[in-house]
């Protein structure tokens, strides 16, 4: 009876060891892609500081009649901000299921361009992150953690004298 109950905590606790411990970084069951498109639909890399046209594209699918559940889109580093949400920093996306092919989904988005601006942001590698669980045909289940990398350049021609102010600090 002993051996009979520690066997069952052992697989017990190597079913859930396994869920938790396994992670999917990159895989031939999900697909994730994302880049920037203009207002024609172009892949961009380079746009107008002012623009209000430019959409964060996310593609987002599983393979082989497997599925994605609580998939979540963060937005790790970046030199851009959601238009019509400028402080949300990630979003959840609906259940992604291979029979439906894949989610692709165009997000509006602007240049962080407050009142002060970091340089730095100019023209950087932005980081975004797909997090969630694979489940395949047989159920089981595996953490997903996905980090892409998709590059933007702000540029413009419309800066002015006025525009630009001087900040020097002694350090």
């Amino acid at each position: 009876a002993t051996f009979l109950v520690l066997t069952l905590t052992f697989a017990n606790f190597a079913l859930v060891g396994s869920y938790i411990g396994e992670s999917i970084a990159a895989s031939e069951d999900v697909i994730f892609d994302v880049y920037f498109t203009n207002s024609n639909g172009e892949r961009i890399e380079e746009a107008d500081i002012n623009s209000q046209e430019i959409n964060l594209y996310i593609s987002v699918s599983a393979k082989n009649g497997d599925y994605l559940n609580n998939a979540k889109l963060e937005l790790i580093n970046s030199n851009f901000k959601f238009k019509n949400s400028p402080k949300t920093t990630s979003f959840k996306l609906d259940s992604v299921q291979a029979q439906d092919g894949k989610i692709s989904v165009g997000i509006p988005v602007i240049a962080k361009n407050d009142e002060s601006y970091n340089l730095s942001l100019l023209n950087m590698q932005n980081q975004i992150k797909l997090t969630g669980e694979h489940v395949n045909e047989a159920g089981n289940v595996t953490g997903i953690d996905i980090t892409k990398a998709v590059k933007m350049k702000w540029t413009t021609d419309s800066i002015e004298d006025e525009d630009l102010e001087l900040n020097q600090e002694v350090i």
